[in-house]
């Protein structure tokens, strides 16, 4: 798991894993955001 991070060579993969990770992180936080809010 630590190899993929440090090895960008395999076609930037782990960057289409990390912003896949951020737009997931970005969806749920937005919601709960909307829920304390109550928009």
């Amino acid at each position: 798991m630590v190899s993929d991070i440090v090895d960008l060579s395999n076609g930037g993969n782990i960057y289409i894993v990390f912003s896949e990770l951020l737009a997931v992180f970005y969806f749920k936080f937005s919601i709960l955001i909307c829920v304390m809010t109550e928009c």
